[in-house]
């Protein structure tokens, strides 16, 4: 008989996603991770850790443990400790038993799903509530606060807990899930995670002072890799490799940040911020002008990851924003994002999907047909989406930027997307030749490339009468795409030496 015990934070919009506070927010991340492990080694000598995620623990339990009622009773009772900071989120708690390791570990799911839907959304340990919290503005408020503009303020109990782990993990997160010393400081807001000044930002276009981009990444089938194990040994090892890979894909990327002056403050920190960490997704801000260069050194760092002989994958959403856009709106984009690269024929592969905040608009069920503004048809988000293959000829064309002609492409693109007349078709032709004769062979070259790789053919001679609307049609996404990100494809920074 196999017996398996199961907990899991639910409802996280509660805990992680209910205010725009960076600090609450990677707090509320991070004590649900702390508490898996504190129950873990508060209860070691009666479960067996299986796997350990983000906010899931599933375990085992040791021979010596007796009474199987009376253990999940004292768990949650740990978890609603009040002097505890998860006391505040919510946990289900399951233990079931079943004939074979497959059959409980479904077993235990489906009674965490049972107990979610009994229970609230969130915890209503409120404290001495006087008036509305005044960070997350829904709950009761008990504690008063004075903000750095002087205001006072009134926090919940809930977000004080988080807000508190969070202040004390900005430097020692890295620490924490690293296990050694990092010798790195990091900014803890967005506006000094985003700005800049001075002569060495001077190849930086000025338009990207104050913006950001939120890099979501989410695995591809990696759930499917959990249940498809057998036995607790397998799922053991499987999630021992995933969390060692993480590790590596961390220490590589900080590594890799810590050499590019221009990714740091005058004052020696770090641009970074990881907000989700654990599981399948992974959620990290940087500043804009380092988010193409990030997302291609990311899957850089997991191109040769694989499991049993099959390959790793991420399925990724990048957001190019304010550094004031409110981070629930833009995780929650980045997280729609990537919905283009999980359909089942691009499960095996890396890819991005992305896009530019302040040139996007849309309400409700317009999402998918956005990109028909610039002529693309169908689903214009998969059209778009980047391979690290498409993404490296894209941030290939940095070399030819001061020796495009930007004003004619605009032009060219917006008379792409429209009905064309004859005279339009004479201002095609120009643009096109006067593109191809701005570049010298090696540059042209570079043009081709990315046009090849986004499903198109660069030639200086356009098309008439009936082949010109199918040519339009494949034209409009690679001058979509470079002209969408002309200001964020910037040259590769040279590293310091250590």
């Amino acid at each position: 008989m196999c017996y398996l015990l199961r907990i899991e934070a639910v409802n996280l919009r509660f805990i992680i996603d209910d205010t725009e506070d960076l600090s609450t927010r990677r707090g509320g991340s991070a004590m649900l991770l702390d508490a898996v492990n504190q129950l873990a080694a508060k209860f070691s000598e009666k479960i067996e850790p299986i796997s350990t995620g983000a906010s899931v623990g599933l375990f085992a339990l040791k021979s010596g443990c007796a009474d199987a009622a009376q253990l999940t009773a004292e768990i949650r009772r740990f978890l609603q400790k009040s002097d505890a900071p998860y006391s505040h989120a919510t946990f289900v708690v399951d233990l079931v038993q079943a004939s074979d390791f497959r059959s409980a570990a479904e077993m235990a799911v489906s009674a965490n799903r049972w107990q979610q839907m009994k229970t609230l959304n969130f915890r209503t340990n409120w404290g001495n509530a006087k008036v509305p919290c005044g960070i997350d503005e829904v709950r009761p408020g008990s504690k008063e606060i004075r903000l750095p503009d002087n205001k006072i303020v009134a926090r919940s109990a809930s977000v004080t807990a988080r807000r508190e782990v969070g202040r004390k993990l900005r430097q020692s997160l890295y620490v924490r899930i690293l296990g050694n010393q990092t010798g790195m400081a990091f900014t803890d807001d967005t506006a000094s995670l985003s700005r800049f000044s001075g002569p060495d930002f001077d190849g930086i276009p000025p338009t990207l002072n104050g913006k950001m981009a939120v890099f979501y990444a989410d695995g591809n089938r990696f759930g499917q890799h959990q249940r498809d194990c057998e036995n607790s040994a397998a799922l053991n090892e499987w999630d021992g490799d995933i969390k060692a890979k993480r590790q590596r894909l961390l220490r590589d990327l900080l590594a890799w940040l810590d050499k590019m002056p221009l990714a740091k403050t005058k004052q020696g920190e770090l641009r970074f911020e990881t907000l989700l960490w654990g599981g399948d997704e992974l959620l990290f801000l940087v500043p804009a002008w380092l988010g193409l260069a990030f997302a291609e050194k990311f899957f850089e760092l997991t191109a040769d990851w694989t499991y049993g002989e099959k390959p790793l994958t991420h399925a990724a959403g990048l957001v190019f924003a304010k550094h004031s856009t409110p981070i629930s709106s833009l995780q929650k984009l980045a997280k729609h994002l990537t919905e283009h690269g999980k359909t089942e024929e691009r499960a095996q592969a890396n890819t991005l999907s992305w896009v530019v905040l302040e040139s996007f608009d849309y309400t409700g069920d317009q999402f998918d047909d956005f990109w028909t503004r610039n002529g693309i048809s169908e689903n214009g988000w998969d059209k778009l989406l980047l391979t690290p293959e498409r993404l490296q000829a894209l941030r290939a064309m940095a070399s030819l930027k001061d020796a495009l002609p930007r004003s004619a492409m605009v032009r060219a693109l917006r008379t792409l997307a429209r009905e064309r007349s004859e005279a339009e078709h004479k201002l095609l032709q120009s643009t096109y030749q006067s593109t191809t004769q701005a570049l010298n062979e090696d540059q042209r070259q570079v043009l081709i490339k990315l046009w090849e790789s986004l499903d198109a053919t660069w030639s200086a001679d356009v098309p008439k009468d009936e082949g010109l609307a199918d040519w339009a049609q494949q034209q409009t996404v690679p001058w979509t795409a470079l002209l969408e990100l002309w200001d964020y494809i910037l040259p590769s920074q040279p590293a310091v030496s250590a």
